[in-house]
C-alpha cells in the first residue's frame, strides 16, 4: 500500500496533469489510461484468448486515442471536447483481433511520442514496476506499453503483448528500463495505417511483451500476423518482397556459425560499468549456448557514423513532426482553446485562436515543433535537414557494408562486402533514472540516450532488446540489442528468442 501510495502520489503532481481531464490511474503505476471492455462471446483464431494493449497513438475504435497530448483529450470549458474517439482501429488492431485477440487497454506515452522518459504526458509520468523503492522511468515513449505486459495476470488491463510504436528507440528503451522484450520491425514490415504520425520516413509499430519463452512465441506469432501487405500504407512492403525475405531466412539457416559483430562505437565511456560487465556476461553465455543449435562467432566492426546520427535524427524527426502536427490549430482536428472574439486583437491573445490553440501542446512538443520549423527554414534547409538527410543515406550505407546479406531494396554504395549476419549492441548506456532525475535531466543528456537505438531507425532495419543476464548483485534493469539486416527481422528474432532463454533460465537460477 505504501508504493502505491507513493506512485499515486507521483503521478499526481506532474506537471500539465489537470484534475478536471484527467481520470483517475487505472494501475499503480499510470500505465494505462483507458479501459476497454472486453467481449464476452469466445473467440477463435492463432491469438485466441490473448490480450493486448495499444499504445494511445493507435487508433482505436473503442476508447479514446489522445496521442498523451491535452489537445486530443476531453476538455471542459466554454468550448468543451470530448476527445478524439477514431472511426475504425488502425491495422494492426484490426489484424490482432480478427486472430482472436482481445484489447484490454489504451497505454500512456510521452505526449505524441516525443520523449524518451514517459513523463512528458498529459495523463502524468509511467513509473517502472521494477524498483519500488523509488519511483524509476519505465522510459518512453513507449512506457506505458511496456508497464502494461508487467501487470498482475488478474488486472483487468493486463496484456500479454503490447502494440507501441518505435521511432527512434520508443519500443526498446522501455523494454530496456523495465527488464520486457521489445522489438521493432523493419521499416514497412507493419502498416501504419491508423497510427498518428510523429516522423513518417522513421515510425514503425513494434512489439512488447515479458522475457519468457512462451511470450516470445506469441510475439513472433503477433508479428508474423501483422506481417502482411497493406494497400492503404503507401510505406508498407509488396507481398513479392516479403516472400523473397522470407525465402531467404529459410535458405540461410545453416550449419555454419552465426557471426555477430560487435561494433566498438557503441562501446563508449559513457556506457555504466556494470551494465558493460553484464553485456559481456550475456556475450560469454550466448557463446557457450549458441543460436538455434549455431554456433555464434563474435567480431569486432566499426560503424563511425554512430554519434552522427543521433544529430541527424533530431534535426530529421522535428521537421517531419513540425510538418504533421501543424493540422491541430483548433480549426479542423482535436481541442479548440476558447477565444474572446469581441476582444482587441491588437497585443491582445484573446481574441485569437491559433496561438492558444497550440499552447495547448506540452513544452517538449513545442520545443520540437520549433526546431524542425527552422531546419526546414529558408534559411537552415540546406545546412541542417539537407546535410542530415546525407548523414543518413551514408549511415545506411555504412550498416551495408558490415552486414553479409545486402539490402533487399537498395543499391550497394560503395560495393558490399561485409561478413556480418547481426550486431549486438548495448540498448541504452545506463540504467533508469527517477522520475526527479528524468526532469531536471540536462538535454543534452536525455537525448543521448538515444544514441544506441537511434542508427537502425534511420536505416529502418529491424531490432530487438533483451534483458541483459545479472553478472552480480544488480537489480535494475538494463538491455542487449540484436540489430540486422533490413528485411533480416527472423534472423534477428532466433538471436533474441535464444537471449530471452538464456535470460529466463539465469532469472529461476537465482
Amino acid at each position: 500500500m505504501r508504493v502505491t501510495s507513493r506512485c499515486l502520489q507521483a503521478i499526481s503532481h506532474a506537471p500539465g496533469t489537470s484534475a478536471a481531464t484527467k481520470s483517475p490511474p487505472f494501475d499503480p503505476y499510470n500505465a494505462l489510461i483507458q479501459l476497454i471492455d472486453i467481449p464476452q462471446s469466445p473467440c477463435s483464431g492463432a491469438l485466441a484468448s490473448i490480450r493486448f494493449s495499444a499504445k494511445a497513438n493507435i487508433c482505436t475504435k473503442q476508447g479514446l486515442t489522445t496521442c498523451g497530448s491535452q489537445i486530443l483529450s476531453p476538455q471542459a470549458g466554454p468550448v468543451a471536447y470530448s476527445g478524439y474517439n477514431a472511426p475504425e482501429d488502425a491495422t494492426c488492431v484490426s489484424l490482432l483481433s480478427r486472430a482472436g485477440a482481445s484489447l484490454t487497454s489504451k497505454s500512456n506515452m510521452d505526449e505524441f511520442g516525443m520523449g524518451s522518459f514517459s513523463i512528458a504526458s498529459h495523463h502524468g509520468p509511467v513509473i517502472s514496476p521494477i524498483d519500488l523503492q523509488v519511483n524509476r522511468s519505465a522510459g518512453g515513449s513507449s512506457g506505458g506499453a511496456a508497464v502494461s505486459v508487467l501487470l498482475e495476470d488478474d488486472h483487468p488491463g493486463c496484456a500479454d503483448i503490447a502494440l507501441g510504436t518505435d521511432t527512434g528507440g520508443s519500443v526498446r528503451l522501455p523494454a530496456a528500463y523495465t527488464n520486457t522484450v521489445g522489438f521493432k520491425p523493419s521499416y514497412g514490415r507493419i502498416s501504419r495505417t491508423g497510427v498518428v504520425a510523429y516522423a513518417n520516413s522513421l515510425d514503425t509499430v513494434g512489439l512488447i511483451t515479458r522475457p519468457h519463452p512462451t511470450s516470445f512465441g506469441l510475439l513472433r506469432t503477433a508479428f508474423s500476423i501483422l506481417d502482411v501487405h497493406d494497400p492503404r500504407d503507401p510505406t508498407s512492403l509488396p507481398s513479392t518482397l516479403r516472400a523473397t525475405l522470407r525465402a531467404n531466412h529459410v535458405t540461410r539457416q545453416s550449419d555454419r556459425p552465426l557471426k555477430v559483430g560487435i561494433p566498438r562505437e557503441y562501446m563508449i565511456d559513457e556506457i555504466d560499468p556494470s551494465i558493460r560487465a553484464s553485456l559481456e556476461h550475456t556475450l560469454q553465455e550466448l557463446r557457450l549456448a549458441g543460436c538455434g543449435g549455431r554456433e555464434v562467432e563474435f567480431v569486432e566492426v566499426s560503424l563511425p557514423l554512430t554519434r552522427a546520427g543521433l544529430g541527424a535524427y533530431y534535426v530529421v524527426a522535428p521537421a517531419e513532426a513540425s510538418s504533421n502536427l501543424s493540422r491541430y490549430s483548433g480549426v479542423f482536428y482535436g481541442a479548440r482553446a476558447c477565444a474572446d472574439r469581441s476582444a482587441p486583437v491588437g497585443g491582445d491573445s484573446r481574441g485569437t485562436l491559433y496561438a492558444p490553440t497550440r499552447g495547448m501542446f506540452g513544452s517538449e512538443v513545442r520545443r520540437r515543433i520549433l526546431a524542425g520549423t527552422l531546419a526546414l527554414s529558408a534559411d537552415k534547409f540546406d545546412n541542417h535537414y539537407l546535410r542530415a538527410a546525407r548523414i543518413r543515406r551514408r549511415l545506411c550505407d555504412e550498416f551495408n557494408t558490415v552486414f553479409a546479406q545486402p539490402h533487399p531494396t537498395l543499391a550497394p554504395h560503395p560495393p558490399h562486402q561485409g561478413s556480418i549476419d547481426l550486431l549486438v549492441t548495448p540498448t541504452a548506456p545506463n540504467y533508469p533514472p527517477t522520475i526527479d532525475q528524468a526532469r531536471t535531466m540536462q538535454r543534452t543528456e536525455a537525448l543521448a540516450l538515444d544514441v544506441f537505438t537511434v542508427p537502425a531507425s534511420l536505416a529502418g532495419l529491424p531490432a530487438c532488446s533483451v534483458p541483459v543476464l545479472s553478472d552480480g548483485d544488480r537489480s535494475l534493469p538494463a538491455g542487449v540489442q540484436v540489430i540486422g539486416q533490413f528485411g533480416d527481422d527472423e534472423m534477428v528474432l532466433d538471436l533474441a528468442q535464444s537471449l530471452t532463454a538464456l535470460y529466463h533460465r539465469h532469472s529461476r537460477a537465482r
